[in-house]
């Protein structure tokens, strides 16, 4: 994590629903993310519902939101060049397993 939080776990609202969240009050900062146990890659689609997400929460808190994306069978390339250019965290199944 980019900060040590002060609260952990899933996250929802009548808005918005989020596997796994982080927030640190004093430094005003989140972490969300969102873990797909899937036999199919990650696309953009599940990048673009993470930024709906953030930027509801972003302006719901006032926090800065970092991003995560978990996935059990990777991530298409389009998502990966996307996700480098937003600086958001993708994790595959064996990092997570080893």
């Amino acid at each position: 994590l980019p900060f040590e939080p002060d609260a952990m776990g899933k996250y929802w609202d009548s808005e918005i629903e989020v596997d796994c969240a982080a927030i640190n009050h004093k430094h005003r900062s989140m972490l969300i993310g969102e873990a797909k146990w899937t036999n199919k890659k990650c696309d953009l689609k599940v990048l673009d519902a993470l930024n709906k997400k953030s930027q509801h929460l972003s302006k719901k808190f006032g926090h800065h939101v970092n991003k995560i994306i978990f996935s059990k069978s990777g991530f298409d390339e389009k998502l990966k060049e996307r996700a480098k250019i937003e600086n958001v965290r993708l994790v595959c199944a064996e990092e997570v397993l080893s």
